[in-house]
């Protein structure tokens, strides 16, 4: 009898180990970053300046996809956000843009929510936003309705569109920044008032002390890549001066729309997404919470300096300083108890001029000259009057939608010179008999949704841009645009790397399958095979 009550006893013990063990490996808090416009080879580039505890500790001590792609065109923002957390492409989320025309005629901003109101600001535009545009589940979503709702979410981000789309239908909070009054804010959608330590933050938060001394570089400048390249006519200053050469100062009366603009705007970024983990106890609760946080900062200076300007590396080495900040908070308030990724929304081209000054191909298009050119063609070979709506996200919106077969077969048929930087014109319905390169037209594809895209997609050459005037942008199927980071550091995740090749989709499905969880209800992405076993482990 004493025999059988000591292996009861050991075998409860080792039961209760392993689930402690599971219990252990199943984070508190679950922290998705994205940086808006980090093209995978910055990080690369600029590593060797990093500290030891901020990009490199993510570098090191967790898993890194060096092949992570999006799988769609257009490139940009909204439907970056929304693809990482909702596990699919455009077609099937809705956002195709950050800007599109419904139905072919009402202008849509992809979170402009007309039922919801301003909370936090004089300005009611800044605050009629939601995530309502969004047609499916995102994985914070699931994360909510697989804990009975009992799981925090919040998304921040400087954009709105970065904090909203992110955080989902069911978040608990998303809150972005007010240009105009230099505030957090949000709306109705989720609250009818900031919380007290919102407030606390808006009445303590100084932009003053981030702007008053202006904007110098963090190190010597002989530790610099770029150290002999900022003089370059090819860059668009934010600020209204005239040169665009580092330091700058800044006026007291536009601190509060200018910080957007230098890497201070990811400092206050970082000081309220470490508020908030402290203030709302995020990660110290039974179930898994979520934090969202975009930091927008980094393609605000990315489009008027360029990927291999001063200004955007000394923007990276001061985020890796927020990004030790931020690690060290999750260190403190969760004991360690954390999963974070890290991404991007798009990558970014080659400023233009740049490319040319070295011999590369590459050029800028207005969309509204182009629009006027392409209006005035289709009107003297169809008829009719102004058969061409307008152009958004590359794409061409017809009055009369039958006619993009026949108007993009004879836009094809027109000389290169008529449209110098253009590879081609492709009706956007009929795109699956397109005679374009396979990965490029599945692209476009899945980057189209009948009511909100536009009929015919107009196909820019490599590192050609609608974007005229200085700085550059982003938007294409290509390398420049497509190739992100994706690392995944916290508890029980392993040191190592990954060549093979995953979708910017992949992403949701996988901390879905590690949670043991619903994927996002429309999800087309597959869990990354390096990482299953943090799944297994549990089981």
């Amino acid at each position: 009898m004493k025999n059988w009550l000591h292996l009861a006893l050991w075998v409860l013990c080792i039961q209760n180990a392993e689930a402690q063990i599971r219990k252990e490996d199943k984070p508190k808090l679950i922290v998705g970053i994205v940086v808006d416009q980090m093209r995978y080879d910055l990080l690369m580039r600029f590593q060797g300046n990093f500290g030891k505890a901020g990009f490199q500790r993510l570098l090191q001590n967790g898993f890194r996809a060096e092949n992570m792609k999006y799988n769609y065109a257009p490139t940009v923002t909204g439907p970056g956000h929304a693809s990482i957390y909702t596990g699919t492409t455009p077609a099937i989320h809705g956002i195709v843009g950050n800007n599109w025309l419904e139905n072919g005629r009402r202008k849509v901003y992809c979170v402009m929510d007309t039922t919801a109101k301003n909370v936090g600001s004089e300005d009611k535009r800044a605050g009629a936003l939601s995530p309502r545009n969004l047609y499916t589940t995102t994985v914070s979503d699931q994360i909510k309705l697989a804990t009975n709702k009992e799981a925090k979410v919040i998304g921040i981000a400087l954009k709105d569109r970065g904090a909203i789309l992110p955080a989902g239908h069911m978040a608990d909070a998303a809150y972005w920044y007010d240009k105009e009054s230099g505030k957090w804010i949000t709306s109705s959608y989720y609250m009818d008032s900031l919380p007290p330590w919102v407030k606390n933050v808006n009445y303590s938060q100084s932009i003053t002390k981030y702007m008053q001394n202006g904007w110098h570089l963090l190190y010597s400048k002989d530790k610099y890549l770029a150290k002999n390249d900022d003089n370059v006519p090819w860059e668009e200053n934010p600020f209204s001066a005239e040169n665009t050469v580092l330091p700058y100062t800044f006026k007291a009366e536009k601190y509060n729309s200018d910080i957007r603009f230098t890497p201070f705007g990811n400092s206050i970024t970082t000081d309220m997404a470490i508020s908030a983990i402290k203030t709302e106890k995020l990660g110290r609760g039974s179930t898994t919470d979520f934090l969202a946080i975009s930091y927008s900062s980094t393609d605000y200076i990315g489009h008027a300096f360029g990927p291999y300007s001063l200004e955007i590396e000394d923007c990276y080495y001061r985020l890796d300083q927020d990004m030790e900040r931020l690690l060290k908070t999750l260190d403190e308030q969760t004991a360690g108890q954390y999963w974070v990724f890290l991404t991007a929304d798009h990558g970014v081209q080659d400023v233009p001029d740049f490319s040319i000054k070295n011999n590369v191909p590459g050029g800028r298009l207005s969309e509204d000259k182009l629009a006027k050119k392409v209006n005035s063609i289709l009107e003297a070979k169809f008829g009719g009057s102004k058969p061409v709506i307008g152009i958004e996200n590359e794409q061409i919106y017809l009055q009369n939608p039958a006619m993009a077969d026949s108007a993009a077969t004879f836009l094809n048929g027109l000389s290169s010179e008529e449209f110098e930087g253009i590879a081609g014109f492709y009706a956007m319905e009929h795109l699956a008999s397109a005679s374009i390169t396979k990965s490029i037209r599945e692209m476009y594809i899945d980057g189209y949704q009948r009511n909100r895209s536009g009929q015919i997609a107009i196909m820019l050459r490599p590192n050609w841009m609608t974007h005229p005037g200085k700085g550059t942008s982003h938007s294409s199927p290509y390398s420049h645009d497509i190739h992100v980071p994706f690392l995944f550091s916290g508890i029980g995740v392993k040191p190592s790397s990954s060549s093979s090749p995953y979708k910017i989709t992949d992403i949701a499905s996988t901390i879905s399958f590690l949670m043991g969880i619903l994927h996002p209800n429309g999800s087309t992405g597959t869990p990354i095979k390096e990482l299953e076993y943090l799944n297994q482990k549990r089981r």
